[in-house]
């Protein structure tokens, strides 16, 4: 599978991602951008989001555990959690219906390695060194 095309000519990571450190204390947190507002609905991800849905795919053919949880009220409110553990973290996405700051619906890498992995996938150039790397 190649790496999906996008309108703009990607070639920084940080155009695809964005740091946030206050998610997870101490553990090194990148935000995939424009993830929430596919994620944010009851029934929890449903594709249409060109750069996770490859993501999800290249976590899938190299063989990752999925680790997912979900949870339901008679509120009709509900929180999906998918992990796909690789690396010094991995992949994590937070899709539901629910408002929560601990929790923020999106799609987020949890590590450094993780984060070269997901770099070298979508083909970007890699940084030379992160704050706390």
């Amino acid at each position: 599978m190649a790496a999906p095309s996008h309108k703009n000519d990607l070639k920084r990571w940080n155009k695809v991602l964005t740091r946030r450190e206050e998610l997870f204390p101490g553990k090194p947190t990148f935000a995939l951008n424009d993830t929430a507002p596919y994620l944010d609905c009851y029934g929890g991800y449903f594709g249409g989001h060109e750069l996770l849905d490859f993501l999800i795919a290249r976590c899938e053919a190299a063989g990752f555990e999925k680790r997912k949880t979900c949870s339901d009220s008679p509120f009709n409110v509900a929180s999906y959690e998918t992990l796909y553990p690789f690396e010094d973290g991995g992949l994590l996405i937070y899709a539901g219906n629910y408002d929560s700051d601990e929790k923020p619906v999106g799609a987020y890498l949890l590590g450094f390695k993780a984060l070269c992995w997901v770099i070298d996938q979508l083909r970007l150039k890699q940084p030379r060194r992160l704050k706390g790397e």
